[in-house]
């Protein structure tokens, strides 16, 4: 699924009047060695909602995460990229997530959840 298409993409589980902010991103998850990850995100006045496009051993699904479960995000940038860390409630090591409009998520998250800045 090309970029275009995934960022044509609905999350069905979202009602329209629910959207703040939506898009594509890539989530990065490090284990020995970098993994990107593409998906459509939805930002609500709830949290934040993913959908990953069909691939050729898995079909789509969407996962809500609610704000409750951060603690906190930052805004940082590395190798010239801006991203976001969110670090969660139980611990977890934040992934690096990129947001094709990352000034318009921010304005958007910075209104739910605090921005720690690095």
């Amino acid at each position: 699924m090309g970029g275009k298409d995934l960022k044509d993409m609905v999350i069905p589980e979202v009602p329209s009047g629910e959207v703040l902010k939506e898009g594509t991103l890539n989530i990065m998850t490090f284990k020995k060695r970098w993994y990107t990850f593409p998906y459509k995100y939805v930002i609500t006045e709830k949290g934040v909602w993913v959908r990953n496009p069909k691939r050729l051993l898995g079909k789509e699904r969407s996962v809500f995460m609610p704000y409750e479960m951060f603690s906190c995000y930052e805004t940082t940038s590395a190798d010239g990229s801006a991203f976001c860390l969110f670090h969660r409630k139980d611990g977890s090591e934040p992934n690096r997530v990129c947001f094709d409009d990352i000034e318009g998520a921010v304005k958007v998250l910075d209104e739910y959840l605090d921005n720690k800045q690095v």
